[in-house]
């Protein structure tokens, strides 16, 4: 299983997640190492003791191509709080999306 998410950080890596500050890189690569060496926490791990991670470690996930991953506002719709003309920001992958984003214009502006 661990094989399987490998290839998928080196995937991420090539398809733009080897970029930015290299502080948030070491860190990525670093939790990426601990993640190899150790797998899911369980319970047994202090921090993870009322944690039940065990139907994540299930889960078959994999990375989606950047191509089809596009966000549309209507999977954020069972997210949104609030009437629709509230100030909405959507990041995706970091970035304001401002496709996405609701801002309205502030009183007396």
């Amino acid at each position: 299983m661990i094989d399987a998410y490998a290839e998928a950080f080196e995937r991420f890596a090539r398809n733009g997640g080897s970029e930015g500050p290299e502080e948030v890189l070491a860190r990525r690569r670093e939790a990426f190492a601990w993640f190899v060496r150790d797998g899911f926490p369980t319970t047994k791990d202090e921090e993870w003791r009322f944690t039940p991670v065990a139907p994540i470690a299930r889960t078959r996930w994999r990375l989606l191509d950047k191509a089809s991953s596009r966000t549309s506002g209507r999977d954020l719709e069972p997210f949104r709080i609030g009437p629709p003309g509230w100030c909405t920001l959507v990041f995706v992958d970091g970035r304001l999306d401002p496709e996405l984003s609701v801002r309205p214009a502030l009183p007396g502006r």
